[in-house]
């Protein structure tokens, strides 16, 4: 099929091969490389390609290249009309900058090729305005790439300018068209000025000597002011921030082409959420979007070609639904967006669509859509309604010539409804006054329904939605042919036997007919069929119609005969799902032992079990398969048969016998904790594990397609008779509501199985076992956060993702992706104890180095270094086995680099408890805290939001609360979030952050200093008395805690200073103005001199006068109350705000800016 594009690289590899061999016994080569271009039959195929299907940058380069090299194009009119038609058809599918780039290079160079040789039959193609012509479309596609797009630009103005100056430099033309020339290049310079880009240096470059060589020195300064001005508007959409964190525009889209279709999306999002969006802007993305999207979808296709396995089918059918999904949402927002005048772009985005994914029904329809609207709008002329736009009919026909959707009964419906719906608005015509029906449109409506029909039945199962036939049978009783619609119905419901919709469909009818009788045997007929998929509904249907209708028999026995159905049912679904719960358990069993006897065979010494030492030939090979066979069955009976002894006991003796022999050893039965472990568990050996406390994976059940108003109480009650409920968890997902239900025991979940397909608040919900929905995931990219891991496992199911096993988050990391099951939690890696936390490594130190350090202790999986701050490296040292990484703890405390190691296990959680008197407090002075959280806030979550903006240490969500506390870095971090970010939009909520409050005042208020006092408080003592100076913060020599000074006298023992006796005081030393000023006076002083921390308020009028009967006490003085002796001193000084404990002043932004030196 030509427009299947799953054919084509397949074909297109080939080509290149038997190109590539044709060129090798070719006696003469010709100019065209057989690299990736490939010769005539690749070319052929990638035509074929192009004129069926759109193509990328990746297919029409190659063919492009290739023709511009095998085309007479300067004497071949034809040939150079087959060029252009491949330039413009190029440009219509996706307008990739490398397609337009290589499409400007080509039209300059045979404008210059048309000069040299002087005339050409093909002067017309390529002649100066021809050329011109061709080179303003593809600036135009070009200027959507921002960042891109001086890569064609240029090319056009260098050509434009040369062909300035040459004119000028030879004389040729006159003064009028040297002046058209320079107002022409002039203008285009203008308007590249006005297009945003990111190189505006390179333009000002080149726009400055044009102006200063062709205009006069009067109208320089005039013209570049001009540029000035023009340019401040383009700029300011380049650079513009916007978003929580902020974005900028040009960094977003630099991103964007650095990277993937993940990033385009991301950059989408951000222009689509902007207060003001730019419907251009946005439409450009889209654009670029859509051809990244339509490119990664092609080398997937080709990808397949060498490696096709269940992970490639599934990348595959990503990118697919990715570029469908791109399709869709772009034609919508235009649909939506768009003005009148963009209504002609719309059509033919509409029908780039059918062409870029012609197996996709929705584009189809929405093409046909839109030609209907425009055809019969008002204002629409004749020629557009005749000849320029394609007629819904045609449309259909073509869609259907693809031959991809006939085996789609998902996507045909769709299309045949939206075809048939054309024809039946015609259908009905008004004529003096009444209506008339047009046979030729209701026979087109009959037949394109039937027709579908026919595709839809040859499917397996068919449309369970029953579109076409609901469709069919309303038309008809539109057109009084009840029979028709009846024998509609009814032959649906022989297809669709099982299906509750259909027999109901069929039931309404008869009843609208009043056929009562024939009404109630259907109702009898379907009520007892086996198989129904929601037999409920067609018993309560059954009941409401013979309260309607029936008689007082009737109703007894419908009412008698739907519970002996109803018990029936419920019994034949418990024990389906119990066998197919059993079957599951059975196989995960069975491989579980699969793996143990593996294990314990490559345990086992070569002698054991008869192997030899030494593989040397095919045969020994054979030998070491078929006695590891041996062992692996010798070893599964043993232990069968240990099994069924212990059972066999159990069952002959009483209780009382168990107990008795409950304390006796035994090699012939397993042990308890064996024999209870769940099945799934790698821990079935000879030594068991302990069991689980918590096995959430196989006590859970998930519930999907809930209603929006699901409350818990309504799960609750869906499962009160299941067993006792753990936990109930509702998540809001982006297109349904799903809830979690975990048990206390692993018996509740057959029962539990059995309320698939019941309802809540009318819906029909789905229940599934737990264990096989919940998927481990380890190994992926450092720095991936939930919505990128969201992003790339969102669309499939557990089963279904692990295809994503292997999958490379970037080159060399595969990501590990495996069924959770908590009982193999000691054989996952990053579980077990043998992985090394190695700190304290200097930058200087290679991995080489910590390779050969560390394996003399044992055989290495993996070395990982992580950078860290200051000159510090983090290494992760991972064993092969436990032992070994027990034994390389030896290396604690050794010394490499004249730097001592700390070596832990990495899965050991470091000791608060050891943290160096001040630490606690100084984390405080570096920590924030955020107000107004969602209620399910998870910290992995926050850190990650938080951590796009800051580095993170670490973040506590305080229960019961809306609030968290964040450890940064630094307190210049600190410091810099709360200036720059007050607040911030985290799971749909407005956040507040604000400094958080330490037990001595403001935390940030610490300083450096080495001062003995405490902290943020600073007071004088009355004469005869030391004086103690304070530092603003600062761990002394000593813990903090035991050098609190003692809190000042009362005011009742100060001696009273009569305004008389006062002297005059000498001039005081100008407070600081972020806290106490510096060293204090007398033994009791600090040592170091205190650095005042950002945000205190002065706490301190201390001077440096040496006679203290010189202050005036009613004025200078501090003014304290001692507190009791189970509370730590506090003091005031007068004029100053309390302390942080009872109030004081927060920081401000100036107290931030001073802080991070701005």
């Amino acid at each position: 099929m030509p427009y299947d594009v799953k054919n084509y690289p397949k074909c297109i590899k080939l080509c290149l091969e038997q190109d590539r061999l044709l060129s090798l016994n070719a006696e003469e080569t010709t100019s065209v490389s057989m690299g990736e271009i490939g010769g005539s039959l690749a070319a052929e195929v990638r035509e074929m390609m192009v004129s069926a299907v759109a193509g990328t940058a990746d297919v029409w380069l190659p063919l492009l290249r290739y023709k511009t090299s095998t085309l007479d194009l300067l004497n071949n009119e034809e040939d150079a009309q087959i060029l252009l038609g491949l330039f413009r058809a190029s440009r219509n599918d996706y307008p990739s900058i490398a397609v337009l780039k290589f499409q400007t290079a080509t039209l300059i160079k045979l404008n210059e090729d048309l000069n040299e040789q002087g005339s050409s039959t093909n002067s017309k193609y390529w002649s100066e305005n021809a050329v011109r012509e061709e080179l303003q479309v593809i600036a135009s596609l070009a200027s959507a790439h921002m960042t891109k797009s001086h890569e064609v630009w240029d090319q056009w103005i260098k050509w434009e300018v040369e062909r300035l100056d040459g004119r000028v430099d030879s004389g040729a033309g006159g003064d009028e068209d040297r002046q058209a020339a320079i107002s022409r290049i002039d203008e285009l310079f203008l308007t590249r000025i006005r297009q945003p880009h990111s190189n505006f240096a390179a333009t000002n470059d080149t726009y400055s000597p044009f102006v200063s060589k062709y205009f006069p020195p009067d109208e320089y300064e005039d013209k570049l002011v001009l540029a000035i001005r023009i340019r401040e508007h383009p700029i300011k959409q380049l650079m513009w921030r916007e978003g929580n964190p902020k974005r900028v525009r040009e960094q977003l889209e630099q991103r964007a082409v650095a990277g993937g279709l993940v990033e385009w999306k991301q950059y989408l999002a951000w222009e689509l959420k902007a207060k003001k969006p730019q419907f251009k802007l946005i439409i450009a993305v889209y654009e670029k979007a859509l051809e990244c999207a339509a490119r990664e979808r092609w080398r997937t296709l080709y990808d397949t070609l060498t490696e096709e396995n269940e992970t490639m089918k599934a990348a595959l059918s990503l990118a697919e639904q990715n570029l469908y999904d791109l399709w869709d949402e772009y034609l919508s927002y235009q649909l939506k967006f768009s003005s009148e005048g963009d209504r002609q772009q719309l059509l033919i985005n509409a029908k780039r669509a059918t062409r870029s994914i012609p197996e996709h029904a929705p584009a189809w329809c929405f093409y046909m859509r839109v030609a209907e609207r425009e055809t019969t709008r008002e204002g629409a002329s004749d020629t557009e309604m005749e000849g320029d736009i394609d007629s819904v009919p045609d449309i259909y026909l073509r869609a259907l010539a693809t031959n991809l959707l006939q085996s789609k009964p998902e996507q045909l419906p769709a299309l045949a409804l939206t075809r048939a719906s054309w024809s039946r608005r015609r259908c009905f015509v008004e004529e003096e006054g009444e209506t008339v029906v047009d046979q030729d449109q209701m026979a087109n409506v009959i037949q394109i329904v039937e027709e579908a029909l026919s595709y839809v039945k040859a499917t397996e199962g068919g449309d369970p939605k029953m579109r076409l036939e609901g469709f069919l049978s309303t038309f008809y009783r539109g057109l009084n042919l009840n029979e028709n619609a009846l024998e509609t119905l009814q032959t649906a419901t022989k297809f669709y036997k099982t299906s509750y919709l259909a027999w109901l469909n069929y039931i309404d009818t008869l009843v609208v007919e009043k056929q009562v009788v024939e009404a109630r045997r259907v109702f009898k007929d379907a009520s007892q069929r086996k198989g129904i998929d929601w037999p409920e509904a067609i018993w309560e249907r059954w009941l409401t119609f013979e309260y309607q209708f029936g008689t007082l028999d009737d109703i007894d026995h419908a009412i008698t005969a739907t519970k002996e159905f109803k018990a029936k049912e419920e019994a034949r679904r418990k024990k389906v799902w119990e066998e197919s719960y059993a079957k599951a358990q059975a196989s995960s069993f069975l491989a579980t032992e699969a793996v143990s006897a593996v294990n314990a065979v490559a345990q086992l010494p070569a002698g054991d079990i008869g192997l030899p030492s030494r593989v040397e030939d095919a045969n020994d090979t054979m030998e070491v398969d078929s006695a590891a066979q041996i062992a692996r069955s010798e070893i599964h009976a043993d232990r069968v048969a240990k099994r069924k002894r212990s059972d066999d006991g159990a069952l002959a003796e009483s209780p009382a016998a168990k107990k008795a022999r409950a304390n006796e050893p035994t090699h012939d039965a397993p042990e308890k904790s064996q024999v209870e472990n769940m099945p799934g568990s790698l821990n079935d050996n000879a030594e068991a594990a302990p069991a689980l406390k918590r096995d959430r994976e196989s006590t859970t059940v998930l519930v999907s397609v809930l209603p929006k108003s699901t409350t818990e109480n309504d799960v609750r009650k869906l499962f009160k008779d299941c067993g006792e409920i753990r936990e109930i968890q509702i998540k809001n997902l982006p297109n349904e509501l799903v809830a979690s239900v975990e048990f206390m025991d692993k018996e509740s979940i057959a029962p539990a199985l059995t309320r698939d397909k019941k309802r809540i608040h009318g819906a029909e919900v789905t229940v599934v076992v737990g264990w096989r929905s919940t998927l481990y995931v380890t190994n992926f990219r450092e720095g991936m956060d939930d919505s990128e891991m969201r992003a790339l496992f969102d669309e499939d199911a557990a089963q279904a993702a692990l295809s994503l096993h292997g999958h490379e988050t970037e080159p060399g990391l595969k990501m590990t992706v495996l069924i959770s099951d908590p009982g193999r939690k000691k054989e996952r890696t990053d579980a077990a104890p043998r992985e090394l936390r190695v700190t304290g490594v200097v930058k200087s130190v290679t991995k080489a180095e910590l390779e050969k350090l560390f394996s003399p202790y044992g055989a290495l999986k993996d070395v990982r270094l992580i950078p860290a701050m200051n000159n510090n490296q983090t290494a992760f040292i991972e064993y092969e086995s436990e032992e070994s990484a027990q034994r390389g703890l030896a290396l604690n405390n050794h010394l490499l680099k004249n730097r001592r190691l700390a070596v832990t296990m990495a899965d050991v959680k470091p000791n608060r408890a050891s943290q160096p008197p001040g630490a606690r407090a100084e984390a405080s002075g570096r920590s924030i805290r955020i107000r107004n959280l969602p209620d399910d806030t998870k910290e992995p979550l926050l850190q990650q939001a938080l951590e796009k903006i800051t580095s993170v240490v670490r973040v506590h969500v305080l229960p019961a609360s809306d609030e968290a506390i964040v450890e940064l870095e630094t307190m210049a971090d600190a410091g810099r979030l709360l200036l720059e970010h007050p607040t911030l939009e985290f799971g749909g909520k407005t956040v507040t952050l604000s400094e958080e409050r330490g037990p001595s005042g403001s935390v940030a208020s610490r300083g450096r200093g080495r001062g003995r006092g405490t902290f943020g408080l600073s007071h004088t003592r009355h004469q005869g008395e030391r004086s103690v100076g304070a530092s603003v913060s600062g761990s002394g020599t000593s813990d903090p805690d035991t050098l609190m000074m003692p809190p000042p006298p009362p005011p009742s023992r100060l001696p009273p200073v009569s305004a008389e006796s006062s002297q005059p005081e000498p001039e005081p030393e100008p407070e600081r103005e972020s806290g106490a000023g510096g060293r204090g006076r007398g033994r009791g002083r600090g040592r170091g001199r205190g650095r005042p921390g950002i945000g205190m308020a002065s706490s301190s009028s201390t001077t440096r006068s040496k006679t203290a009967n010189k202050v005036n006490a009613a004025e200078k003085s501090t003014v304290a109350s001692s507190s009791s002796s189970s509370t730590a001193p506090t003091a005031t000084t007068a004029g100053a705000p309390p302390a942080s404990g009872s109030g004081s002043k927060l920081r401000t932004q100036d107290d931030f800016r001073k802080m991070l030196g701005m």
